[in-house]
């Protein structure tokens, strides 16, 4: 039984390697404000170019995000998390402010960690669908009012942000833990950049970077 919370990743694709380092940066940066937004004639080619259907290409893409296996219980004082299937946790004991902080920490690397195999994504200057394969499809309003999902026992709340000239989204988790997913195309790919931020906490996870190709036949 091993006491505390331990999750890693192992590396990043050689392909996004030079990207995470630049986008750890550019967060680290615009977490302290949001960018202004991208307007015009830049908008519009920034939203056609994100539309379409999307299919994850897993050798350019960062490894899976590992935890704890689902069999293994995670114990600290007096309760227990133990992971179910789906990476879904249940709290058993005396829950205080720890547990509370581990559950949400639970809550927002799982956010981290989401892989969908298909993503179909439609941006125009009003709103912005996000339709993950897995995963629940969400209309997000442009104008950075946040929309919110319930997973599972707790809310997740997706506004728009910008990230100098590229489009991103900000999961807000537990309710002060941040998720920056940032989404550019380039050379005909989708890259989505996931960074974390967790309030109150020292730790820090190296970006997990994304790779999609076009699906010829979704658009």
């Amino acid at each position: 039984m091993r006491s505390g919370l331990s999750y890693s990743v192992v590396g990043i694709g050689c392909g996004a390697l030079a990207l995470a380092g630049m986008v750890v940066l550019t967060a680290s940066c615009a977490s302290s404000g949001r960018a202004p937004p991208v307007t015009g004639p830049e908008a519009e080619a920034l939203f056609t170019a994100l539309t379409g259907t999307w299919v994850l290409d897993e050798h350019a893409s960062s490894p899976p995000l590992l935890a704890p296996p689902d069999t293994e219980p995670t114990t600290s004082d007096s309760f227990v998390i133990i992971k179910g299937p789906g990476g879904s946790s249940q709290i058993i004991g005396d829950v205080g402010s720890r547990a509370s902080s581990l559950a949400g920490r639970e809550n927002a690397l799982e956010v981290l960690g989401r892989r969908p195999v298909t993503l179909s994504l439609r941006a125009d200057g009003e709103r912005l669908v996000y339709a993950p394969t897995p995963g629940q499809s969400v209309t997000i309003p442009m104008n950075g009012a946040p929309a919110t999902q319930m997973e599972g026992a707790h809310r997740l709340q997706t506004r728009v942000v910008w990230d100098g000239g590229r489009l991103a989204l900000e999961h807000t988790v537990n309710p002060d833990d941040r998720i920056r997913v940032v989404m550019e195309v380039f050379d005909g790919q989708l890259r989505i950049t996931r960074t974390i931020r967790i309030f109150g906490s020292a730790d820090s996870l190296p970006p997990i970077v994304l790779v999609y190709g076009r699906d010829a036949g979704g658009g």
